[in-house]
């Protein structure tokens, strides 16, 4: 892999929904993702799904924005590497997903396959 050249690091994503709770529940079932507070303030907490620490390596978030966001965007795609691809595919469409790219290996490319969320946003699984 080529060495990064910029000291800028991705660490968040916000994915367009109809419904929160919808979502919150199929990427609960199809991913084992465990909401919690990200952010207090005064007038409201932020919920999301956060990975790793802030400002360390692997620190990422992760946000669903419903219908009233003035951030909302259009449909997103995102990725996770899984230890299990063929049973981490399985359960995603046992939760409510639609097969988007059966299981494949790519040249070039790590073993993955393509999911999408009840709300239409492609979820690329990676054998990890």
């Amino acid at each position: 892999m080529p060495a990064l050249t910029t000291s800028l690091t991705p660490v968040q994503i916000k994915i367009a929904v109809q419904d929160p709770e919808a979502a919150r529940t199929f990427y609960s079932n199809a991913f084992g993702l465990t909401e919690s507070t990200i952010r207090h303030t005064d007038d409201a907490d932020y919920a999301g799904y956060q990975f790793g620490d802030y400002g360390q390596p692997g620190f990422f978030l992760i946000f669903f924005l419903g219908p009233a966001a003035f951030d909302q965007p259009g449909r997103s795609t995102l990725g996770f590497t899984v230890p299990d691809l063929d049973a981490a595919h399985r359960q995603a469409l046992s939760a409510g997903a639609t097969e988007a790219v059966g299981i494949n290996t790519p040249q070039g490319m790590p073993r993955n396959s393509a999911v999408t969320d009840p709300d239409g946003n492609w979820i690329w699984l990676y054998q990890g």
